[in-house]
């Protein structure tokens, strides 16, 4: 689509506008599913959805057309299969990730990533422009993960003294019960 003109209401109700409230439904029904499904499994689905997709070959068989009709279009096959294996593997990653934690540590985990991202985005493009709301977001972001990793520790070190507290216990007892027979 050339919008060299601009932007014209025939773009926005053609285009801009459908696209937009397509979006939106996929976030609401994408969040719906989650009352409705554990995390997990809603992580494994999509795991497995590109390689559904590829197998079934439902996206080539009605943009494949569309595509040859332009003639600027060259995806090698072997470039989408591993594009699809590395989808797979990191939606896989991300199942077992939440499986053996939480969905908590995978959102923290996403902020530090997005953390990386913008750091090395402003460090190696020179368009990359950190402004102070940026600055002042991300610092909260990092207040957030730094207070969860705070709270994470304290309950796990609590957790350990609490498990030596009943070791202890359960060994005083058990030397007492063994010296009374």
């Amino acid at each position: 689509m050339k919008v060299e003109d601009g932007m014209t209401l025939e773009i926005y109700t053609t285009s801009v506008i459908p696209i937009g409230a397509m979006f939106a439904m996929t976030l609401w029904l994408g969040n719906t599913a989650y009352l409705y499904i554990s995390v997990a499994f809603a992580q494994m689905l999509k795991a497995i959805m590109p390689v559904a997709v590829f197998i079934l070959g439902v996206a080539a068989g009605l943009e494949k057309p569309k595509m040859d009709a332009l003639e600027t279009w060259h995806f090698p096959p072997l470039m989408l299969t591993l594009n699809c294996l590395c989808t797979f593997a990191l939606n896989l990653s991300v199942f077992l990730v939440i499986s053996h934690t939480s969905a908590l540590t995978i959102r923290v985990a996403g902020v530090v990533k997005d953390w990386v991202v913008v750091l090395f985005s402003a460090l190696l493009f020179a368009d990359t422009k950190l402004t102070i709301i940026n600055l002042f977001g991300y610092g909260i972001a990092i207040a957030g993960v730094a207070a969860y990793n705070n709270h994470k520790l304290k309950k796990e070190a609590s957790r350990a003294i609490s498990d030596d507290s009943q070791q202890t216990q359960l060994t005083a007892t058990t030397t007492s019960s063994t010296s009374e027979i």
